[in-house]
């Protein structure tokens, strides 16, 4: 038997596999949410919840208990969808009634959820008889606490529209056999190596920071960029580094602490270029690099460039001589020239790119760089 903690984990995956279902669903203008308002919700649409369970889905399943009374729920407001969904890998039962649930009226459901919570209140009420009549001898009887939910909010308006809506996704995939099929409706065009790191890519972009920074919540435009960067990623064995060419006045940055620290080693001559480069280098992070795997591959570039900084700053500290800025010069220009790691995914990256990254990082006023030896 799965440890708990296991089985609960998987539970968490098979959701956020079928997140990578719903976000292929989503219509321009459209969000889903990730456990906001259930365990997956896409605006103005479907709320789904979705239950990675082992057996057959019976009368008193408590999935679809627990699911219908957490939508009576007053908390609830189910006019933001047109339907309501449970999804399930359980199989509803050969002699359930639950079966042929989707093609019956919201009166036949409501005349079935009836007819259990009924059955399971006799069948309360005689346990209860007998726990009496055996002096209380043996465990005393307990209630089903997901259909007494249920059952007490039975009556109101709400209940209506709700089984209007509710559908029941029985026998989905095993959490295996999801992921499986994941890849093969989702990687057409993705070189076969490539599958399960563009799936996983998926994966670890919905439960990134920035997605569980916005309510738990990814935009259509957002999962839109994810899959373009990913599919010209994992679709061939490398990608051409974006480019811009801005034109810019100098003058407009007279201001920044990035020229600010060029001007305090003299090195005017570099100011045209600096200017350009981090005009063009900070549009190509907010354009290319700035949520979802594209950032945490510029987070790592980042710190590689940071490192070469401090290193190449140490060696020209140790030999700066009496004329400063002179040295401090040479120093600009080697590293400068050095070549810049790769970003993964790209043949090489711009030499450009990466001076213009360090004058964003210079432009920090919480950093020390600085291109002043000593």
């Amino acid at each position: 038997m799965k440890h708990s903690a296991t089985a609960s984990a998987e539970g968490f995956i098979y959701q956020f596999y079928e997140a990578i279902e719903w976000c292929h669903e989503l219509k321009e203008g459209q969000r889903i949410y990730i456990e906001s308002y259930g365990d997956i919700a896409t605006s103005e649409n479907s709320n789904i919840e979705v239950k990675n369970v082992a057996g057959n889905l019976t009368d008193k399943g408590e999935c679809f208990w627990k699911t219908l009374a957490n939508w009576l729920e007053p908390s609830f407001d189910d006019s933001n969808y047109s339907k309501l969904i449970l999804l399930t890998t359980q199989k509803i039962a050969n002699k359930s009634k639950l079966k042929d649930w989707n093609n019956k009226s919201y009166e036949e459901k409501l005349e079935i959820i009836t007819h259990i919570i009924n059955k399971d209140f006799d069948e309360y009420e005689k346990k209860q008889i007998k726990h009496l009549e055996d002096n209380k001898k043996n465990k005393k009887p307990t209630k089903n606490s997901q259909i007494e939910r249920v059952r007490k909010n039975k009556n109101n308006d709400k209940i209506n529209r709700v089984l209007d809506k509710f559908l029941i996704a029985d026998s989905s995939p095993a959490i295996d056999e999801r992921y499986k099929e994941l890849c093969d409706l989702y990687c057409k065009g993705i070189l076969k190596k490539n599958h399960k790191l563009y799936i996983n890519s998926l994966v670890g972009f919905i439960v990134s920071p920035d997605a569980r920074g916005k309510k738990w919540s990814i935009t259509y435009d957002d999962f839109c960029n994810e899959v373009s960067f990913l599919c010209q990623t994992y679709s061939s064995g490398s990608r051409i580094f974006p480019t811009r060419n801005t034109t810019v006045d100098p003058n407009d940055y007279s201001e920044h602490l990035f020229l600010r620290k060029i001007k305090d080693i003299s090195h005017h001559e570099a100011i045209d270029r600096a200017c350009t480069d981090y005009a063009n280098s900070l549009l190509i992070v907010n354009e290319s690099f700035s949520s979802g795997e594209p950032k945490n591959r510029y987070n790592t570039f980042i710190d590689e460039v940071n490192s070469s900084f401090d290193v190449l700053y140490r060696k020209h500290a140790r030999r700066c001589g009496e004329n400063i800025d002179l040295d401090s010069q040479d120093f600009y220009d080697e590293f400068s020239l050095y070549s810049p790691p790769v970003i993964q995914g790209y043949d090489s990256t711009l030499s450009s790119f990466r001076n213009g990254v360090i004058h964003i990082k210079m432009d920090d006023h919480e950093t020390n760089k600085k291109w002043r030896l000593k």
